[in-house]
């Protein structure tokens, strides 16, 4: 019995069981040059998600200039109609509404995804009003607003105003 199992473990079984468990295993390592570092050479593109980084992981300072993108945006006019200022992206004339007998109120409803915040600037010269972005529903928006947008002048009072908006 011992001739007989001595026969069956030779050294070329050996190899063709190491052969046979890597290639079942399906496994490969690498060692990455350092010590307790990777670069951007060791990362394929679009490898790194948002679940893989620690919160606070990455700082601003850290981004490229072209790292956050909004996902909506569109110059809108003192009635609330979409300007041809610049191009739109992701937003159209129907994810605006101006409330009616309502002065520099918009309200910004049925975009496709959840807003997580959005930037707002006076659009029309002299470029002396304020603009407020608030999330949801504030006055006279209907209730499935996601954005509530509102203009006052200098001096404090509602003005319907031009606006810029970039929603991320």
């Amino acid at each position: 019995m011992t001739s007989r199992i001595r026969a069956i473990l030779n050294p070329s079984m050996a190899v063709a069981l190491v052969a046979l468990f890597a290639a079942v295993g399906g496994g490969s390592a690498m060692a990455l040059s350092g010590n307790n570092t990777v670069s951007s050479g060791d990362i394929k593109p679009d490898a790194v998600k948002s679940s893989d980084i620690n919160n606070g992981g990455v700082r601003f300072e850290d981004l490229g200039s072209d790292a956050i993108s909004p996902r909506a945006s569109g110059s809108f006019n003192p009635l609330g109609v979409l300007a041809a200022t610049f191009p739109p992206s992701g937003i159209a004339q129907g994810n605006l509404i101006k409330p009616n007998a309502t002065t520099g109120q918009y309200c910004v409803v049925g975009l496709p995804f959840t807003p997580r915040t959005a930037v707002a600037q006076d659009g029309a010269s002299p470029f002396d009003d304020i603009v407020s972005v608030v999330p949801g529903t504030v006055g006279a928006c209907p209730p499935e607003t996601q954005i509530t947008i509102r203009i006052t002048d200098n001096a404090g009072g509602a003005a319907n105003s031009g606006f810029n908006l970039l929603v991320f």
